[in-house]
């Protein structure tokens, strides 16, 4: 417990205070910054899961003519955004004495992005679906705070603490993306339609825009330079464990293989985690009916399996990296076997054999 109060306080315990690379004062520092950036995280992946559960009906409310592809188009927006700046952001972190300024930036296009979604509506129909593809093509430069996180977590902690610290940084988007869906089936309950306020409808989607934007403001008040404070320990601890006096001179060489070998794992999974999140078989799936509900429960139990999936560190410090692979992939494969198993269940459109449609288009030629 004594721990516990200590990590909620901030206070540096007799270990890290006696390894001499800060005050209790830095300490503190550091760490508020540290969990200010757990923030940023938890709500830009709110704002992806509150946003995607409403997103094909709300494209479809503003304009009744727009078809599946450019459902398609519209989900590839917002990683089409962080791809092109989140290079240019990870660039330019690296030459910045703080990333607070870029942090506050960043936030502010999540703010208009989010803004700029709940006002679809004041635009022409036809321009609609650009607009809403432009407001989540923002949404996804805001994203690219992801990149500062990471990069800020690394340089912000000591080697003991890295491991944790990604793992809450990880356990707080996954968080995000646990609660959207459950606010986006809250806000069911104002409706399609919701009410006219100065002009502006507000109804079950606009009013989840609404939310993630003013969370985006008021997370930028906390990104003041009193509470916001650029520290990094990780050099400074190299340079004590080795004896070097440059930060430069601690630098390992880079394993390549091994780098791309996890890049090109990420790639492929997060290509199967968005193609099965466009919904479109689950939606063909559930036909005509109100998919609200169905939507905020499917992605819902996808937040839980993300809640669980920091838990894996456990696995990773204890037995290593070929063991959490390991399970990973034994894991896809049986997943992928029980689909296979029961592709049947999964055909959204009855299968009809040649000789039926050949009596089909022999009825319509007597016809």
């Amino acid at each position: 417990m004594a721990s516990i109060g200590s990590w909620w306080r901030v206070v540096q315990n007799e270990k890290d205070r006696s390894s001499g690379l800060e005050s209790d004062f830095e300490y503190r520092e550091r760490w508020i910054t540290i969990r200010l950036v757990y923030v940023s995280g938890f709500l830009m992946f709110l704002s992806f899961g509150v946003v995607t559960t409403g997103l094909w009906p709300y494209l479809q409310d503003m304009d009744p003519t727009v078809g599946k592809p450019f459902l398609s188009v519209v989900f590839a927006a917002p990683p089409a955004g962080q791809l092109i700046f989140s290079p240019l952001i990870g660039w330019c972190s690296n030459r910045l004495s703080s990333i607070r300024v870029p942090f506050v930036i960043l936030t502010a296009l999540f703010v208009f992005g989010n803004g700029l979604y709940s006002i679809v509506e004041l635009f022409p129909t036809p321009h609609r679906r650009y607009v809403l593809l432009l407001a989540r093509f923002v949404f996804g430069i805001s994203t690219s705070i992801n990149t500062l996180s990471r990069a800020y977590i690394s340089t912000a902690t000591k080697l003991s603490e890295r491991t944790g610290a990604i793992s809450m940084s990880s356990l707080a988007q996954t968080f995000g993306l646990a609660v959207g869906p459950i606010i986006q089936a809250a806000l069911s309950t104002i409706g399609k339609e919701g009410l006219m306020w100065y002009g502006l409808r507000i109804n079950m989607y606009t009013m989840a825009g609404w939310i993630c934007a003013a969370l985006g403001v008021v997370y930028i008040l906390f990104l003041n330079p009193s509470c916001f404070v650029h520290r990094t320990i990780a050099a400074q601890e190299a340079m004590k464990t080795t004896g070097f006096s440059k930060a430069t001179d601690t630098y390992e060489p880079l394993k390549m293989f091994s780098i791309w070998t996890v890049m090109i794992g990420y790639s492929v999974l997060m290509f199967f985690y968005v193609s099965v999140q466009t919904q479109t078989i689950l939606s063909k799936l559930l036909g005509t009916r109100p998919q609200g509900n169905w939507m905020a429960l499917y992605t819902s139990i996808g937040g839980l399996t993300r809640i669980i999936g920091p838990a894996s560190v456990v696995v990773y410090v204890r037995f290593g990296t070929y063991w959490l692979f390991g399970l990973g992939a034994m894991i896809s494969g049986l997943l992928l076997i029980w689909m296979w198993c029961y592709k049947s269940h999964l055909r959204t459109t009855k299968k009809i054999n040649h000789a039926e449609e050949m009596q089909r288009m022999a009825n319509g030629v007597a016809e």
